[in-house]
């Protein structure tokens, strides 16, 4: 549940320029050195500069997602952004030409990033997002998300970002068995596709 100062800062998202300007004021205040840290962890490779400009985007992400509505209050803030600033920094490495390990910093093959990641920046994406879409409602929920974190990401971090997402908590053991029976799913659709993996 979210704490007054957070119930304050989603009522000022959803005022005016001046209001929200506030708001991110006090986003920024309470929450960036805190969740910034915790992102400078979780990617060590990533610079100063683009940790900061991660940040901004997570926060904008934060406002659009107020604007909108899909910010409801279920969960503290902090889980939200670091959730956000997650993906946002997953996606700056992703960027960055070579290969670059979101945890590490160091190079890596892509193909050896987990369950079908070779397929990675191969025809055969498309086709992987069309299988997620046929998944049931729990599996594609989680796949979404792990396609969202990278192939990487662990049990307990998706579970935290559907929490951070829905205000829905998993047990890490629920995740593990949806990945699980997603992959099978998706490697028959993929079949059906004609292609063996």
């Amino acid at each position: 549940m979210c704490s007054p100062d957070d119930q304050l800062i989603l009522a000022l998202l959803q005022g005016g320029n001046a209001e929200q300007r506030r708001a991110i004021d006090l986003i920024n205040a309470r929450y960036q050195a805190g969740v910034s840290a915790t992102a400078r962890r979780w990617f060590p490779g990533l610079s100063p500069t683009d940790l900061a400009e991660c940040w901004e985007e997570a926060v904008g992400d934060l406002v659009c997602r107020a604007a909108y509505g899909q910010v409801h209050g279920r969960q503290p803030l902090w889980a939200l952004l670091s959730w956000l600033l997650r993906c946002r920094c997953t996606d700056a490495f992703r960027r960055r030409a070579g290969g670059v390990s979101a945890v590490t910093g160091e190079p890596v093959c892509p193909a050896t990033d987990g369950p079908l990641a070779g397929l990675l920046g191969s025809d055969l994406f498309e086709l992987v997002c069309e299988a997620i879409r046929d998944l049931p409602d729990r599996q594609r929920q989680v796949w979404s998300v792990k396609m969202q974190l990278g192939f990487n990401a662990s049990s307990r971090e998706i579970a935290h970002a559907i929490w951070a997402l829905d205000g829905e908590r998993l047990m890490p053991e629920v995740v593990r068995h949806a990945v699980d029976e997603g992959e099978k799913r998706i490697r028959e659709y993929l079949r059906r596709k004609g292609y063996d993996l």
